[in-house]
């Protein structure tokens, strides 16, 4: 389930973003290259950023890094290409959150990440203790998240800037949500989304010639500081990632031999 439903969210978000790109009148080669750079950027940044926080010891997909991955690719085609600077950068923008809604399902159905303790309502019982469902919590957030914004793109006061910083911001209150913050302030994947979100405030408010080298300056700094940070953070997460990749297995384990006996 876990594989399909991120092959999903892929598949759903970028043909949900070409369809509003050739709805806009944009060149089909223009949009086959916006696709390849941004499918290219997501997937090398998804594995990056997770091979990267555990030190090159495992590897796997970093939703953060992914989205992260897409707006590069967007902003960059969008120098490229300035002519439909406008549609690249809400036609990709827009759809984020429908991908990652879609795709927490799967986390949620995998069980790699858990939440705070938690006994309430809605909780799920691991290993004879109760922890908050923050992956379906994020699945549903994100989803009426993209539902919210397609009703302000269709009134046509969209602004890709500023909702790709309020999603960032709101993943950074979610991750709080996360058992990483057991024994941790902040973890690195929030520090990650904080720069994420900065940057493209910068670049909506700074984004004139006289402003650009300040512009460029600060987001080489947000990004020396994310990475010195994630470097500081990365020795206690990779012990957190691997427990809860083993439980994972361990969860899986025994759902495939419960099915089995049954």
């Amino acid at each position: 389930m876990y594989r399909t439903m991120i092959i999903t969210s892929i598949v759903a978000g970028f043909l949900a973003a070409v369809g509003l790109l050739g709805k806009k009148k944009v060149p089909v080669n223009y949009i086959g290259y916006s696709a390849f750079l941004n499918l290219a950027l997501m997937l090398y940044l998804a594995l990056g950023v997770t091979a990267f926080l555990s030190g090159f010891k495992s590897f796997g997909l970093n939703s953060s890094g992914g989205a992260l991955g897409i707006i590069i690719g967007t902003l960059i085609i969008s120098k490229i290409i300035p002519k439909y600077k406008n549609e690249f950068i809400s036609s990709y923008m827009i759809v984020l959150p429908l991908e990652y809604g879609i795709g927490k399902i799967g986390c949620a159905f995998a069980g790699c990440c858990g939440g705070i303790p938690y006994t309430g309502p809605g909780s799920i019982h691991i290993d004879g203790r109760g922890i908050f469902p923050i992956q379906a919590v994020e699945a549903i957030t994100f989803i009426i998240i993209f539902i919210v914004s397609a009703v302000f793109y269709l009134k046509s006061v969209y602004n890709p800037l500023i909702a790709g910083a309020i999603y960032a911001f709101i993943k950074i209150l979610l991750d709080f949500l996360r058992d990483t913050h057991n024994n941790t302030i902040i973890t690195s994947n929030q520090i990650m989304c904080f720069v994420i979100a900065i940057s493209l405030l910068i670049i909506h408010f700074m984004n004139s010639k006289k402003h650009a080298i300040k512009c460029i300056t600060t987001i080489i700094l947000l990004f020396l500081v994310v990475s010195l940070s994630g470097c500081a953070y990365s020795k206690e997460e990779r012990a957190q990632r691997k427990e809860y990749v083993e439980r994972a297995k361990e969860n899986a384990t025994a759902m495939q031999y419960h099915k089995e006996d049954a």
